[in-house]
Order: C-alpha cells, then sequence, then structure tokens
C-alpha cells in the first residue's frame, strides 16, 4: 500500500500557474554572466519549468540556472543535482562495448547470434546478419519497442508502468513481434536506411552480460564512469528515485492540459541499457571532454564511434544535418564547427550535452517540463542554440 501511496502522491496534477510563481535564476563561475543570458532565453523559448547549463572551456568552469525545481515550493533547480541521462545512455553503452573491443573481447563485426544465440529469429529476422555495429549505429532494422505500447503517453499509462520491471528479453520480444523495419545495413553504405530504435541498445547491454559474465550496469561502472571519477554516474535498475539534490521532473500529458505531472519517480527498466542512467551536469562535461579528447577510447575505437550516418528525414527536421555515430549524434555549429551532442529525452525532463572535437569545450543542458510534440520541438529549438551559442562564443575567445 506504501507503493500505491506514493505513486498518488507523485503522479498528481500541479497546476500550471504555479510553474510561473518563480523565475529564480542564477549564475555560478567566472564567464556566467553570458551562459545565464542565454538560459533565460532558452527556458522562456521552450517553456520549461527550469534550465540548468554547464559550460566547460579548457579550465574555465561556468554554470547557470533558471525556473524551480519544485512547483510546491518554488526553489531554483540545484546547479549540479541528480538527472536522469535517458537516451544519454546510449553514448555510455557505446563506450562499454568498445572498450571491450580494445581489450579484445569482442569485435564490431561479431553477429549477435555470437553472443546470444536463438535470441534473433523467426518473424524475417536473422541474428547472423545483424552485427554489434548495427546495434550501436541503429541500422540493424529491430524496431523501437518503445513505440509499441503505450508506456507514457497519457498520464493513466504513465501510472500503470511507472514502477513494473521490464526484463531486457521481454523488451526485445516486443521488438521482434513485429516485421523488421528493414534489412541490417550494409558496412559500404554510405547512407544506409536508420531508424531510432531503443530495442538496438537493450541488445547491446545483453551482449555485454554474454561477453562479460556480468551484467551492463556493473561492467559500465568497473569500465568507465569509476575509472573517470564520475562519482554521481550509475544505473538505477529497479530504484524508480533520484537522490538529492536533484529537480523535480514534470510532463503535461495530453489530457491534463494546462496542469503538469510530477513524473520524478519511476522504474527505468522499460529503457534498460537504452536510457536508464543517472548523472549529473558536471559529470557529463567530463564525460564527453574526456571522451573526445580520446582519453578513454584508444584511437581505432573513436574513430569507430565517430564515423556516422545521416538521420532520417523526421530527426533530420530536428537536428538539420545530424549524422549519427555510435550511440551520438553529429551536429554542426553555425560557425561549422562539428560538435557531437550525447542526448536524451525522457517523461518530464531532457539531457544535452554537446562537445566540441576535440574535446576542449562542452555545454551541458538539463531542462524538466515536457509537454505536447509543439512545446517539445520548440524546447529542442531552444537547448540547440543555447548550446550553439555557447560553444561558437566560448571557441572565439
Amino acid at each position: 500500500m506504501a507503493g500505491a501511496g506514493l505513486a498518488a502522491l507523485a503522479a498528481a496534477p500541479v497546476p500550471f500557474a504555479a510553474a510561473r510563481g518563480s523565475g529564480a535564476a542564477g549564475t555560478d563561475g567566472p564567464g556566467g554572466g553570458p551562459l545565464r543570458r542565454e538560459v533565460e532565453r532558452a527556458r522562456a523559448d521552450g517553456s520549461f519549468v527550469s534550465l540548468v547549463a554547464h559550460l566547460h572551456h579548457g579550465r574555465r568552469r561556468a554554470r547557470a540556472r533558471s525556473g524551480v525545481a519544485d512547483l510546491e515550493t518554488a526553489e531554483p533547480p540545484p546547479y549540479d543535482g541528480h538527472v536522469r541521462g535517458n537516451s544519454i545512455t546510449k553514448t555510455f553503452i557505446a563506450t562499454l562495448v568498445l572498450a571491450l573491443e580494445a581489450e579484445g573481447r569482442l569485435t564490431l563485426d561479431d553477429p549477435v547470434s555470437r553472443w546470444l544465440p536463438g535470441l534473433i529469429t523467426g518473424n524475417g529476422y536473422d541474428g547472423d546478419a545483424i552485427t554489434l555495429r548495427h546495434l550501436l549505429q541503429n541500422t540493424s532494422g529491430l524496431p523501437n519497442h518503445t513505440q509499441l505500447i503505450d508506456f507514457d503517453q497519457t498520464g493513466e499509462s504513465f501510472r500503470r508502468h511507472r514502477y513494473r520491471h521490464y526484463a531486457p528479453a521481454e523488451l526485445v520480444a516486443m521488438s521482434l513481434a513485429e516485421p523488421p523495419s528493414f534489412p541490417p545495413a550494409d558496412p559500404d553504405d554510405p547512407e544506409p536506411d536508420w531508424e531510432y530504435s531503443n530495442t538496438n541498445f537493450v541488445v547491446a547491454g545483453m551482449v555485454t552480460e554474454a561477453v562479460t559474465g556480468h551484467g551492463w550496469r556493473r561492467e559500465l561502472h568497473r569500465r568507465v564512469t569509476r575509472p573517470l571519477g564520475l562519482r554521481h554516474t550509475y544505473a538505477p535498475a529497479d530504484d524508480p528515485a533520484l537522490p538529492q539534490p536533484h529537480a523535480r521532473t514534470y510532463k503535461r500529458f495530453p489530457e491534463s492540459r494546462a496542469e503538469w505531472t510530477d513524473t520524478t519517480v519511476r522504474n527505468m527498466t522499460f529503457y534498460g541499457a537504452s536510457g536508464e542512467i543517472v548523472t549529473t551536469p558536471g559529470d557529463l562535461a567530463r564525460f564527453t571532454t574526456a571522451l573526445l579528447r580520446g582519453d578513454v577510447l584508444p584511437p581505432p575505437q573513436l574513430r569507430s564511434m565517430l564515423r556516422s550516418v545521416p538521420l532520417t528525414a523526421d530527426y533530420a527536421r530536428l537536428i538539420p544535418g545530424g549524422r549519427y555515430g555510435l550511440g551520438i549524434i553529429r551536429r554542426t555549429l553555425p560557425s561549422g564547427r562539428p560538435v557531437w551532442t550525447p542526448a536524451g529525452q525522457g517523461a518530464g525532463s531532457e539531457t544535452y550535452a554537446s562537445c566540441t572535437e576535440d574535446g576542449r569545450t562542452a555545454v551541458v543542458v538539463h531542462t524538466t517540463g515536457t509537454g505536447d510534440p509543439a512545446q517539445i520541438t520548440r524546447g529542442i529549438a531552444a537547448t540547440q542554440r543555447l548550446m550553439d551559442t555557447v560553444l561558437d562564443d566560448a571557441r572565439g575567445r
């Protein structure tokens, strides 16, 4: 009964008027003034409840925040609170798989069937034809299981699923019940069929377990987050809570109209290795700069990660000129410089990290408050403008 009471409390709609009750804003660190201005502008343009941004430029650090962490207390969001990384998890999983390749434990050209025999078969699927590279680049043709059931598109479905545990094999079975979206890509095709599919990374997590004998959460900690000193980055499995401090997350479901629903507490195993990670903006800035500097993966594996293919038209509309590497998006700044962007969206929050190719400059943005598709589109545009402006400004100094 305690769980039911918590669910009722955490999912209670909050009047929209409360979101406008405080415009609490602040800046921390030298050079934070310009960052604060961009943060304020982006929060207004994206209609977010809160927005926090971190800038790492060489040895220079700046942080800025705007909005409220809690619609009832109107306290400001923490500068470096815990956040749901959502699909930024994919960048970590790709890094883990590439680290295993560097150790000689596997290769990107291994078929999934080598490590998970019998998992992908029937209904037009061939586990011998889908490689680990296909999984990490979203070119396998496996449909996206998160689009196949109503998990969190309505308040009712969110409440129904929010505490349920999902096993990886269960998620893969949802995908395989549908026919393949397309045949696995030809590795030499410069513009292969591509489809964003969380299922690919669920399978990649299962491969990691088959290779190492340990769960992907443990291996991620042992091989990636602990060596980098990312003390606040972990995969929570069935723990639905966010550690303190954190900003609460809110989503406006279609039936709630002008009300926000608190989505902070939720079990993320429905996403698993595709979107489960909890982290902080500071940890994400350290991770992305170290990754692009070449401090995490050997050169051959980093080159593999950054070998990209074009996004499909629906995603290209949101990310003009965007390309997909292995678990990471390539974008181009207005100045023409390329940047690499781990990105994640969830029910109530979005997290983005953009880093220059040399790993010298990174900006991380975390927002709370997601609504209808139009608001989400505006929010993506607002956060991209913020990141692009800040990165180009920092590189010009």
